[in-house]
């Protein structure tokens, strides 16, 4: 009975170390979700950006920077932002008259980690300055998983009777960079088009996750008009050797954990005769 209880606690203490070796250890996350809402008056707007850390572990020095309207916004520092303590950040700009269509606004936030370790999150939107703006475009962004360098895709068409000058921006977090991302070109009725940017790895995390924007806007009977299209960009790594034939290692393992429970049992057998 004793030999039994002894293998049945190598097999035991061979799982659980299985199980962690399998899953690694346990990091604190940051994760900040966000969104904006977006009021335009005939000479001014207000823009209320809600901000929550849905990790659990707090973010550092959270600033804002708010691009819109041909204008850059930057909030308050905060301090530290706590997981599940959502906060609102309200930014207010006299205009004189307010130009007519539909418009970009994007917001970039930067923090660190308890390390010290540089972060940002990016967020977009469209809204209109006036009513029954109605921007007639399709478009359909592209994710992508990188490792070091990757492409990010960007189909569109217009559907429009007429031909129509596009500007297109993609917009990245600070860890990445890119190539030839602010294009003009002219597109034809019912023409399609795909794009493609290169975007380079410069220090995002692997495992993680983050936003990509697209931006297109053209002018049309003197009223302005975007869309906005988001991808995103999910962080690996590069697999090695190890890696690949990490699967093999664990059947490996496996069958050693069972040889010696095997062997352990017929000792005890042996002894008991």
């Amino acid at each position: 009975m004793g030999t039994l209880r002894r293998a049945a606690a190598i097999l035991s203490a061979a799982i659980i170390l299985m199980a962690f070796s399998a899953q690694g250890s346990f990091a604190a996350t940051i994760s900040l979700a966000m969104s904006m809402t977006i009021n335009a008056n005939p000479d001014s707007f207000t823009v209320t950006v809600h901000l929550e850390n849905q990790g659990d572990a707090p973010a550092h020095d959270v600033s804002a920077l708010l691009s819109i309207l041909d204008k850059r916004l930057a909030s308050n520092p905060i301090q530290r932002l706590l997981p599940k303590k959502p906060i609102n950040i309200t930014y207010f700009q006299k205009m004189g008259e307010m130009p007519k269509g539909s418009f970009p606004a994007i917001l970039m936030v930067d923090y660190h980690d308890e390390s010290g370790y540089a972060f940002s999150a990016l967020h977009s939107a469209a809204f209109d300055t006036k009513p029954d703006i109605k921007t007639d475009m399709v478009v359909e962004a592209k994710s992508a998983e990188i490792s070091q360098k990757a492409v990010l895709g960007l189909n569109m068409e217009n559907p429009g009777d007429r031909a129509r000058d596009f500007r297109v921006r993609l917009i990245l977090p600070r860890e990445f960079s890119g190539r030839d991302r602010d294009l003009v070109f002219l597109l034809d009725s019912k023409e399609q088009k795909k794009l493609e940017f290169e975007v380079v790895n410069l220090s995002a995390l692997v495992g993680a996750s983050y936003p990509a924007c697209f931006v297109v806007e053209y002018d049309e009977d003197y009223v302005h008009h975007t869309v906005v299209a988001d991808a995103r960009m999910t962080v690996v790594a590069k697999a090695s050797w190890f890696t690949r034939t990490k699967a093999l290692w664990w059947i490996f393992l496996g069958f050693c954990v069972l040889g010696v429970l095997v062997a352990t049992l017929r000792r005890g057998r042996g002894r008991a005769r």
